[in-house]
């Protein structure tokens, strides 16, 4: 909940002006993408469901290999939103770490993104933003757990 709130704030005060695609904007996370419905993701991955919202419905991917996606190998369990009227329009990715290893991770995540989209559009305390033309990237740092977020724009 807190990492939400935290990347919901940077957003209300991230600069208007900043606005610009960033190279190599994301289409969605392995092999999920913007606008596919729950029932589409399930034919590929493992799912469970975890919350209804207002808007939709929150589920936990379980996705085999990455393949270095984002920097990250291996299997990787994430959590996806569904927007009733737009499908998959979120995905969230903690990355757990002992409190030693939280400031090393965060400075290789962020590093691992920046190498194919470009610098961060804000960077400090923990908090990286990419700021594109049909996505918001995030990734963040909270209690024990690095949070990469990636949020497609409504239009």
């Amino acid at each position: 909940m807190f990492k939400k709130i935290a990347f919901a704030l940077c957003l209300l005060f991230f600069p208007i002006t900043m606005a610009g695609a960033y190279p190599n904007e994301p289409t969605g996370y392995a092999l999920l993408y913007w606008g596919e419905t729950i029932n589409q993701v399930q034919q590929q991955y493992r799912t469970g469901f975890l919350q209804n919202t207002k808007r939709g419905s929150t589920y936990s991917v379980y996705i085999p290999n990455a393949y270095g996606e984002l920097g990250m190998r291996g299997s990787v369990l994430l959590s996806c939103h569904f927007d009733n009227d737009l499908g998959l329009n979120s995905i969230t990715i903690p990355i757990p770490r002992e409190s030693n290893q939280i400031a090393s991770t965060f400075r290789n995540i962020v590093r691992n993104i920046a190498a194919v989209c470009g610098e961060p559009s804000y960077l400090n305390n923990g908090i990286a933003l990419w700021r594109g033309d049909s996505i918001f990237l995030g990734v963040m740092v909270g209690p024990g757990v690095i949070m990469i977020d990636i949020n497609r724009v409504k239009y």
